[in-house]
């Protein structure tokens, strides 16, 4: 455990370490004052069976009584009184203050571990996230942040402070009651080993299922709830609902075992100190003879067990919910291991100059997913100015070959090459800052339509002027200007108040909002009616020679007015040239226009 805790501190910055070393010092301030508390019990009881001989037989006591010019012996245990309830008082007051600054260390030890996690996993190579599922990733933000950090860090502090505060209360016995304190450590050592031990296996078992089957849960919710179209069209609400109880049930079930595994160690403890300190009163009777000051001692004993009787709980109890959240914090060691060596460097967002001046082009490059290729020797040019149409059949490679030339994926072999120059990560961060990217099914926030067009930015930093002009070059200023709320007109979650072809339209207005150099469309019209596609077609053809326009298209409507057409054929580039030429000597295209009705 001990080693998983330092391997997982290494995750927060440095000052983790000097977080801890405060909760020691603050864990030993608590333990003294606990200990203070406790050491004035037995004058206390002294001065209430026998004040005389107290006063008698005791230094501290008798310089006491003079210094406050008390009228008899009997008087102390009212002052005695007063400092023992108010070393309490000061105690709990100290422990309550305490609490909350070992809570404000795990809020921002959460926030800071959080938002590590997800400035990782934005900071991801694409390609990582062409192969990992969201709802995991989601997941490991939420569940498994919180388990580690409120069920791991936060119970090994508990310990550690609790552990220190024990510590006190056991020396304090040992140096008074040295054979007591040794029968019942004996005891109490035992019975709580055997404890521990039965329930470890246990904790790991439902440690190790507790992640799986969250993230299995929450793939189930993602599953259908963003398919509810999908689900109510083929009538498989029931189907999903099923779903949802088995796998809910599975959760539900996993954390009523963890809440009563936590719980054992309360009610066990509690019978461990009972019999210690039957134990203990045994031996203190056994070895000492049955005078006031004996009494005394055993009332002291008493006062000591049941104060460590919590103590020894919420260590235990601690111990166990640790046990419980060691898998979690195993998985964000090994799944921040694995981020850590994908790192984009590609990730600043400062405009910087225009990123070439002649052309972009791919020499020689293979890709290749899972082991199995599917770019080969592919060579393209693209001149600035150039608008260039990219088609081909479903799973050709079409979209592989653009993102590589957008930098988003690193090919296996080849090279980018900007203006004839190999690009260096610095060329990459400028070509995207100067790409305008509309996906084939773009992301439509429950935002205002100008948040959405504006992407990334700050409300107060969006310029409506140019969100207005965005509109009207696709066709959807009046619809938007007839509205009460105009450009704070909210979409929806996922753009549900728009139809399918209004969506694609934000995404292109989304794209030409911060005036980009290149536009990368891919299947930007594919959602769109013959209208409105050939409005879009249109506003493409007005920014030819303008700015360079790269356009994935199965409506090869959409591509007629480019410059120039790469035919892809299976990882391969077939041909390339004009649209009329390309009609007149490549079957394979002259049979895609067919098909397509041009």
């Amino acid at each position: 455990m001990i080693d998983l805790t330092l391997r997982f501190m290494k995750l927060f910055d440095k000052r983790l370490t000097f977080d801890f070393s405060m909760i020691i010092v603050g864990s030993i301030i608590s333990g003294l004052l606990e200990l203070f508390g406790i050491m004035l019990i037995l004058p206390f009881v002294q001065v209430a069976i026998d004040p005389v001989s107290t006063l008698e037989n005791s230094n501290l006591i008798s310089k006491l009584y003079e210094l406050l010019g008390l009228a008899s012996p009997s008087s102390l245990i009212y002052v005695i009184g007063l400092l023992c309830g108010a070393s309490f008082i000061l105690k709990d007051v100290y422990m309550l203050a305490f609490q909350h600054y070992q809570f404000s260390l795990v809020t921002r030890w959460r926030n800071e571990l959080s938002e590590k996690f997800m400035t990782a996993y934005l900071n991801l190579n694409y390609r990582y996230h062409l192969r990992q599922a969201s709802t995991s990733i989601i997941n490991t933000l939420t569940s498994t942040v919180s388990a580690a950090v409120n069920g791991f860090l936060l119970q090994v502090l508990f310990i550690i402070s609790y552990s220190i505060v024990a510590v006190f209360l056991i020396l304090y016995m040992v140096s008074n009651f040295p054979e007591a304190t040794i029968a019942t450590s004996v005891c109490i050592f035992v019975l709580i080993t055997a404890q521990l031990k039965m329930l470890k296996k246990a904790n790991e078992r439902i440690s190790r299922e507790s992640v799986a089957v969250k993230e299995e849960n929450l793939g189930n919710l993602k599953q259908s709830i963003e398919a509810i179209k999908e689900t109510k069209m083929f009538l498989r609400e029931s189907f999903f609902s099923d779903l949802f109880r088995y796998s809910n049930r599975r959760v539900t079930e996993n954390e009523r075992l963890a809440n009563l595994i936590q719980y054992i160690p309360l009610y066990l403890t509690e019978i461990i100190i009972i019999l210690a300190l039957i134990v203990m009163v045994c031996t203190s009777v056994y070895f000492n003879s049955g005078d006031g000051n004996h009494f005394a001692g055993l009332a002291i004993l008493v006062a000591i067990a049941f104060r460590l009787t919590p103590v020894i709980n919420r260590i235990l109890t601690s111990y166990s919910q640790v046990r419980a959240s060691m898998e979690s914090v195993k998985v964000l060691i090994r799944e921040f291991s694995e981020i850590s060596t994908q790192q984009d460097t590609c990730v600043t967002s400062d405009k910087q100059s225009s990123v070439f001046k002649e052309s972009i082009s791919l020499n020689n490059v293979y890709f290749a997913y899972n082991d199995v290729d599917v770019l080969l020797n592919i060579n393209v040019d693209i001149k600035k100015g150039e608008f260039v149409g990219v088609v081909g059949h479903s799973g050709s490679g079409k979209t592989t070959i653009v993102d590589i030339l957008m930098g988003l994926l690193k090919p296996r072999q080849g090279k980018l090459l900007i203006d004839g120059k190999e690009a260096t990560e610095s060329d990459v961060r400028a070509l995207r800052n100067s790409i305008g990217y509309v996906p084939q099914n773009p992301f439509i926030g429950d935002l205002s339509v100008k948040q959405n067009i504006a992407y990334g930015n700050q409300t107060s930093d969006i310029d409506e002027d140019r969100v207005n002009e965005v509109l009207k070059l696709v066709g959807l200023y009046e619809f938007f200007d007839s509205k009460p709320e105009k450009l704070n007109f909210k979409l929806g979650e996922s753009g549900k108040r728009l139809s399918g072809g209004q969506k694609q339209r934000i995404a292109i207005a989304r794209a030409l909002y911060s005036s980009p150099e290149i536009i990368v469309l891919d299947e930007a019209t594919s959602a769109l009616d013959v209208a409105s596609e050939s409005e879009i077609s249109k506003a493409i053809s007005n920014l030819k020679g303008k700015t360079t326009i790269i356009a994935i298209a199965h409506r090869l409507s959409t591509i007629r007015s480019s410059d120039r057409i790469i035919l892809v054929n299976w990882g391969e580039i077939e041909d390339t040239d004009s649209f009329e030429s390309l009609v007149d000597n490549n079957v394979n295209f002259a049979n895609l226009v067919s098909l397509s009705k041009l």
